[in-house]
């Protein structure tokens, strides 16, 4: 989420996707390594194609600028200027840094005006204060034992919006767009307006259910409408401006599943555009792309082996570097991408950050499992920890906890070693 919160400027980083403003954009970008430099060669997009004056841009490192260009004046005439940074090979790990190209004033105001974010991890990060993160399956079975089409989980997670200042996310509509892999621009902006609310409600899985103790809102099924213009439009609230739905809470989600309709005759490898509008009028759009690929086969079996993930962050690991989406999603997500098991291996240190006490939250954790389980087997929840504990030489490391297989919610809460 784009926003500016006491004068600090929050960073967020996309998947392979500009975060843009909406009046100056940073496209195409190129880079160049050369024997002592990296190049990042890009063009400023003058996106109304008007002037602007007192602009500056940053060249960020693990979200710390490095270098800055400033202008006089951006001249409307020109719809592209190409411009570059040029960064030594000492200050930069060119493999695991996070680059972003930001402009971040325009006119001399300092804001979040849009940017670029390098994809150097290829998925989103955890970053100070609200934001909104958008998920679907990497890879996953085109159709099911019946021949027919399965449903694309879209999940959205909008986290930490009650840390937001002197105002709250509102998030008026959302947007999706289509088009295959190999197609070089996205479809119209899907819309459902022949349907019916509870029609369009059909489509939607994993809702956030309020809870005061871990501070999720719920999502509420009367929140939205059908529209003519947009895929899924939020009204359940408004002011002077706009309808939309106001977030305040640590947590609301939900996952909207795009119906076999919309799938039908699209090619196995698929392109998802996601845009967020909000009716803050100091909010600028968010938006994710996402590429999905969809397989005519199952992931290799072999007899007696399941396939499964030793090591999950899952809503309950709250910490500035990390954090995990709601068990209901992932099990879906891993479920489709072929998995059988998963653990949940939150950090032990993370147990006193929410909640009302940290065996409490662990009990929870176990508590969620087990009911998965039993509501679902086709995957397993495996309820483990990330424990931090001082090694030999006192110095903090992590280590993995896992229960006893005959005794699979037995394990206690491990401690967390002062970390």
């Amino acid at each position: 989420m784009k926003l500016l919160v006491l004068g600090m400027l929050l960073l967020i980083s996309t998947i392979a996707l500009a975060h843009r403003g909406d009046y100056l954009a940073i496209t195409d970008v190129q880079i160049t390594e050369k024997k002592d430099v990296y190049v990042y060669s890009f063009l400023i997009e003058n996106i109304k194609e008007v002037p602007y004056a007192d602009v500056k841009i940053e060249f960020w490192i693990n979200a710390k600028p490095i270098q800055t260009k400033k202008y006089v004046l951006i001249d409307g005439s020109k719809k592209f200027i190409r411009e570059q940074f040029i960064i030594s090979k000492k200050l930069i790990n060119i493999d695991t840094d996070i680059v972003n190209i930001e402009i971040t004033e325009i006119f001399g105001e300092p804001k979040d005006w849009g940017g670029w974010d390098s994809d150097a991890h290829e998925k989103q990060v955890n970053t100070l204060l609200s934001e909104f993160y958008v998920d679907a399956p990497w890879r996953m079975k085109k159709l099911d034992a019946f021949g027919q089409i399965v449903p694309v989980p879209i999940h959205f997670f909008l986290h930490d919006a009650d840390l937001v200042t002197g105002t709250k996310p509102q998030i008026d509509m959302i947007d999706i767009q289509l088009k295959n892999a190999s197609d070089a621009n996205f479809g119209s902006v899907l819309k459902f307006d022949s349907l019916s609310a509870a029609q369009l409600g059909a489509f939607i899985s994993c809702p956030s259910i309020a809870d005061n103790d871990l501070n999720i809102q719920g999502f509420s099924m009367n929140s939205f409408s059908t529209s003519n213009s947009t895929t899924i439009d939020f009204d359940i609230n408004s002011d002077f401006f706009n309808d939309y739905v106001k977030v305040d809470a640590t947590y609301w989600f939900f996952t909207f599943n795009l119906p076999p309709a919309v799938l039908a005759g699209m090619n196995n490898n698929i392109d998802v555009l996601v845009t967020i509008h909000y009716g803050n009028l100091t909010f600028s759009d968010d938006q994710v792309g996402m590429r999905i690929f969809r397989s005519d086969f199952d992931v290799p079996k072999l007899p007696g082996y399941y396939r499964g993930d030793t090591h999950l962050h899952s809503m309950y690991t709250q910490n500035d570097a990390e954090i995990g989406l709601p068990l209901c999603a992932t099990k879906r997500v891993g479920q489709l991408v072929g998995l059988d098991w998963i653990t949940t291996t939150d950090h032990t240190s993370d147990f006193d950050n929410y909640g009302s006490s940290i065996n409490s939250n662990w009990e929870r954790i176990q508590a969620d499992a087990e009911q998965m389980n039993t509501d679902d087997p086709s995957l397993i929840y495996i309820a483990g920890q990330e424990v931090a504990l001082n090694n030999h030489d006192n110095k903090l490391v992590h280590m993995l906890a896992y229960p006893y297989m005959n005794d699979p919610y037995g394990l206690p809460f491990i401690g967390d070693g002062n970390g």
